[in-house]
């Protein structure tokens, strides 16, 4: 079950400004923003190589799934169910 999302993003990244946006119609989920810029060790730890990625982290912190890219607002309710959010 999915707990918490990740996203990872950075200020010159025209494809995060997008997904951004996105993500603004689902605060009541727990997102986490990630400047990639300055976040070298979560980069590391999620691999992170390109932008925007979304992170799926079960109730133990572990990774469930990423999607990397933008994804729209439909896609990433079915992103996050296909997961099972609780």
């Amino acid at each position: 079950m999915i707990n918490q999302i990740l996203f990872f993003h950075a200020d010159w990244c025209s494809q995060c400004k997008l997904l951004q946006k996105e993500l603004k119609d689902f605060n009541y989920l727990p997102i986490t923003e990630i400047d990639a810029d300055e976040n070298d060790s979560l980069c590391d730890k999620y691999n992170i190589k390109s932008l925007p990625v979304i992170v799926l982290l079960d109730e133990s912190n572990k990774e469930v799934n990423k999607h990397v890219g933008f994804i729209s607002k439909n896609d990433l309710v079915n992103f996050i169910k296909d997961n099972n959010y609780v």
